[in-house]
């Protein structure tokens, strides 16, 4: 689960080429926490198609984004048939 703690940075919101998707990814991540308070991989990538959540949350960092980072319990999961 990452939360964000603090942030203090403006995103830029033109780019051009492959950056733009990158760009994109980013702001959805930085929207999905802002709304729901944190994100896991699984969210991210079934919810707003970001399939490199670490990649982008570096970015994110590099650009002054402070993020709160806590390991995610497993569930144990049956699936019962018919």
């Amino acid at each position: 689960m990452i939360t964000i703690q603090q942030s203090s940075c403006l995103m830029k919101l033109i780019k051009r080429g492959d950056e733009m998707t990158k760009i994109s990814q980013s702001e959805r991540i930085l929207q999905f926490i802002k709304e729901k308070g944190s994100i896991t991989r699984l969210q991210a990538a079934n919810e707003i198609v970001a399939f490199e959540l670490s990649a982008r949350i570096v970015e994110l960092e590099r650009e002054g984004y402070l993020f709160l980072k806590e390991p995610v319990k497993k569930i144990d999961m049956v699936i019962l048939s018919e």
